[in-house]
């Protein structure tokens, strides 16, 4: 394993100064999931304890299960700022140790009592009930809808070309979208129907008629759209805008790309589309299981009661409309104590008034809020947000997801993350006043680091081949422009939207395009053509800015955060030596070997 050399000095200064940032980053490991204990694997040798902090064991399969999580930025570095070899005594020895160091930390939260505190136990409490939300949510709602059948495809990409124009007209309530359905089923004119019971907008024609696209829409609404025979009239179909009534008045097929070149989005589609209808069924037995109800009178109460005119941005400073700037919902003091809704939750029926939930509507922010704009169905549809997040809550304890290990493990150490990051800001001191002096004498002793790169930029052409690539290059080298070389040889949108200019590239940059730039000897210059995923590229060289020594003044800041990392990194090691000698921490070296490597772990080489 080659170590990862980083050729900028300036990325080897931070490679070797950055300190306790870097050893934080590696004690994030207390939120990688689980916790030391309890975290072996099936069987095997994944219990095999590596060592233990007090009583608390790392095993084998915790330490291959954490390696293998981390970036290759990540891993252990020696004095120089280059990474470990894991595969090495050495390089095992660096990374078990950041998980003691952990551990130790963790120890020591717990000692000084951090677990107990209201904090921490409320967070704990909002973790648990989250974690085993989503892993009910993954089991029993995503798990049965994510695969596709090979029939499902081809009927989702048979309806993909289809276009349905209807007429169309949004009600509040479904009430009133029954009463026009009927008027229109007994012979009355449709624009004559939705003058009198349309509550949103006309389409942007001005018109009731709209034109709908298989693959672009909610799933119950598209399915009840696309079940329709010509000249058939809706149910009312409920969306977050309203009760939508709609008549089919006749279809057309526009072009669609081959299957093979759009598959994996279709399948993404078809599977999304599943889940989100998955969700729904599943959310409307779990309402009826817990006696939810939605007063609709109510819900028209407090909708007239919405502030008129409400923004999200302050169309001056583009900044979210602060809380104390927002108006409270108008509630007249007579429907303060009006039934709004209900659901049975842990046994018990909790009811809500319209009084209760103005209190909580003026405690939200602009964007939690219902706006007048979405119609009756924006608050109606806020509301059954509202409650089906408790009723989640309430199916995983029903369910027994709260007592789950994989959620335990992983609330624990969320909880453990959080209390290890408590306690290194409450008591790792510092002395964080940086004189100029010091930072002049850094500087001295490194002045080297401070090196900035050369840097090219300059212009390129994506070519659909090599022969188009050949003429685009002896076409710029005979001064051709470059807008007329675009519009003639260049097929990459990107590319053309930035009109063929390149970044700025350092000569420690890993890029194709980079290294043509630097392999030209003279601003003009044109490359060869050379392949970048499929495409054959030509490059100018427009522009070189030399290397040059980044001045004391310019490196002022940068020094002063690498010396507050150093005396950081030196107070929180002098506190773990400490803790070692506190909680006994027993190592056990001979069975190292039987570890694997980050290389093994991720299938990836460090170069």
């Amino acid at each position: 394993m080659s170590a990862c050399r980083q050729d900028s000095p300036i990325a080897r200064r931070w490679g070797t100064a950055r300190g306790a940032g870097a050893l934080l980053l590696l004690l994030g490991l207390a939120g990688l999931l689980l916790s030391a204990g309890g975290c072996g694997g099936k069987g095997g040798d994944e219990n095999l304890v590596l060592a233990t902090v007090g009583d608390t064991p790392i095993t084998k399969g915790y330490y291959e299960a954490r390696l293998a999580k981390l970036d290759a930025s990540e891993l252990p570095h020696d004095e120089n700022g280059y990474p470990l070899d894991t595969s090495t005594e050495e390089g095992k020895l660096a990374f078990l140790d950041v998980i003691i160091n952990k551990e130790l930390m963790a120890a020591k939260a717990r000692q000084m009592g951090y677990d107990k505190e209201d904090q921490v136990a409320g967070a704990q409490k909002a973790m648990m009930e989250y974690q085993a939300g989503t892993a009910l949510h993954k089991d029993l709602i995503e798990g049965p809808a994510n695969s596709v059948s090979e029939e499902e495809l081809q009927e989702y990409y048979k309806n993909l070309g289809e276009v349905r124009k209807c007429s169309f007209l949004i009600t509040n309530f479904y009430d009133d979208a029954m009463k026009a359905r009927q008027e229109v089923i007994d012979g009355r004119l449709w624009d004559d129907v939705a003058d009198e019971y349309h509550d949103g907008a006309k389409s942007p024609s001005g018109t009731y008629q709209i034109s709908l696209q298989w693959g672009r829409y909610d799933d119950s609404f598209e399915n009840a759209i696309f079940s329709l025979k010509e000249g058939e009239i809706s149910m009312p179909v409920e969306t977050v805008y309203g009760w939508w009534l709609l008549r089919l008045d006749g279809t057309e097929q526009v072009e669609k790309p081959p299957l093979e070149e759009i598959k994996d989005r279709v399948l993404t589609s078809i599977r999304m589309r599943k889940i989100n209808l998955s969700r729904k069924k599943f959310m409307e037995e779990s309402r009826a299981k817990h006696d939810v109800k939605v007063d609709e009178d109510a819900l028209w109460i407090v909708y007239q009661g919405l502030p008129e005119g409400e923004v999200m941005l302050d169309p001056v400073t583009k900044e979210p409309t602060p809380r104390d700037q927002l108006k409270p919902l108008n509630i007249a003091t007579t429907d303060m104590d009006k039934f709004m809704y209900q659901a049975r939750l842990d046994g018990k029926l909790q009811v809500s008034t319209i009084g209760d939930y103005k209190l909580a509507f003026d405690a939200m922010n602009v964007f939690q809020r219902p706006k007048r704009t979405d119609m009756l169905g924006g608050l109606r549809s806020k509301i059954y947000e509202a409650i089906d997040r408790q009723l989640i809550v309430q199916e995983a304890k029903e369910r027994g997801y709260m007592d789950k290990p994989a959620v335990r493990d992983e609330v624990n150490g969320k909880v453990e993350e959080m209390m290890v990051t408590k306690l290194f800001n409450d008591v790792v001191s510092f002395d964080k006043q940086v004189t100029p002096a010091q930072v002049s004498a850094y500087y001295d002793e490194h002045s080297a680091d401070f090196v900035v790169p050369e840097a090219r930029k300059g212009h390129v052409l994506y070519c659909a081949d090599e022969a188009a690539g050949q003429a685009a290059a002896a076409a710029a080298r005979d001064g051709a422009g470059w807008d007329d070389l675009l519009g003639q040889y260049d097929s990459n949108r990107a590319n053309l939207d930035r009109k063929g200019e390149t970044d700025l590239y350092r000569a420690n940059a890993s890029d194709p395009v980079k290294d043509a730039l630097f392999s030209l000897s003279n601003e003009g210059d044109v490359s060869d053509p050379f392949a970048v995923n499929e495409q054959w590229v030509v490059a100018r060289l427009d522009e070189i800015q030399p290397a040059h020594q980044q001045s004391l003044q310019d490196a002022t800041e940068q020094i002063g955060q690498i010396i507050r990392a150093r005396r950081q990194d030196e107070s929180l090691k002098k506190l773990l030596a400490e803790w070692r000698g506190e909680f006994d921490v027993v190592i056990h070296k001979d069975r190292l070997a039987k570890l694997r490597s980050w290389e093994d772990l991720s299938g990836t080489s460090v170069q």
